[in-house]
């Protein structure tokens, strides 16, 4: 009985390090710092003028522009090899999401598995802090 609580104990171990990075710690409020790739330069709320904010729930999406709700999407989110992935209800596109720190992340819309990124636009947020 006691190898049997042992065996079970590793494989929760083992399933929990092999994971990485648990799902809920993408949840929160996260603050836009800067957009960047594609043609244009990088684009920042200095240098334009706007301001946006993403929050991340277990079921949705919902992104706000200059404090106006712009998006709300029923997500899933599930795992892959680089990072995130957020399954929304827009036709052919998803949201990888990158963790650059614990409390910085890239946002990249992709058209799916087989989509060329060298051109994406990637968006980097920063988790906001309670206080």
């Amino acid at each position: 009985m006691k190898s049997a609580n042992h065996a079970a104990i590793l494989l929760i171990l083992v399933i929990t390090v092999s994971c990485g990075k648990p799902v809920k710690s993408v949840l929160g409020d996260w603050l836009w710092v800067e957009t960047s790739g594609g043609l244009l330069p990088p684009v920042t709320p200095e240098n334009s003028g706007q301001s946006a904010r993403l929050i991340l729930t277990r079921d949705y999406w919902t992104f706000y522009e200059n404090g106006q709700q712009t998006e709300r999407l029923q997500i899933k989110i599930r795992r892959r090899s680089s990072g995130l992935i957020i399954d929304t209800d827009v036709p052919n596109g998803d949201h990888l999401i990158e963790f650059l720190s614990d409390d910085v992340i890239t946002v990249t819309f992709y058209g799916g598995p087989n989509t060329d990124c060298q051109d994406c636009t990637v968006r980097r947020f920063v988790r906001v802090k309670d206080n």
